[in-house]
């Protein structure tokens, strides 16, 4: 089953909403078939991610399932810009470009330990072209290729992000409070 196609995608991270839920909160929630969303639950249950309990479904593994995720996922660097800009200058371009920043950059803006003078984004056109037009410095942004969570601004997509890294270490406070599991 390919878990970053666009029907299946939107059903494994509405999983993450609610722990517990039906096909049909899952139907309401992504518009997906009920059909397709079976199968969904039939792949994850063999996998023994979720279980059937009597008329619901419980993800049980949610850090299985966003490690699943991430591996058919990934980070493709398009380009560096090293660039003479203020750290909070060039996180100011970004966002009135309308580019996305990477999770594991938005976490680096709340966590010391992963605060770098690098920036990463999610690129797109007008970032890169304003990008060119700043003089070469000493602060790196990379850009990314898109990739299907990159318009995602969810706990979800952090842990996703930082599995595709391997670096799910970091976030298992967190995790632990939010999903109260590591599994």
């Amino acid at each position: 089953m390919k878990l970053t196609s666009t029907k299946t995608l939107p059903v494994l991270l509405s999983l993450f909403e609610s722990f517990s839920f039906t096909q049909t909160s899952i139907h309401e929630a992504t518009g997906v078939s009920l059909g397709r969303i079976n199968a969904i639950l039939k792949w994850l249950i063999d996998k023994e991610i979720v279980i059937k309990m009597t008329g619901t479904y419980e993800l049980t593994q949610p850090n299985r399932l966003a490690e699943l995720i991430a591996t058919e996922l990934s980070l493709k660097k398009q380009q560096s810009f090293y660039i003479d800009l203020p750290k909070k200058e060039a996180l100011e371009l970004v966002r009135q470009t309308k580019a996305q920043l990477c999770s594991f950059s938005l976490a680096g803006a709340f966590k010391k330990e992963l605060d770098t003078p690098e920036i990463h984004a999610f690129g797109n056109e007008k970032l890169t072209a304003k990008l060119k037009t700043i003089p070469r410095g000493e602060h790196k942004l990379n850009l990314y290729e898109p990739n299907n969570l990159s318009s995602e601004e969810t706990f979800t997509s952090l842990v996703i992000q930082f599995s595709i890294l391997g670096q799910t270490k970091l976030l298992e406070k967190q995790i632990l409070t939010k999903w109260k599991t590591l599994q």
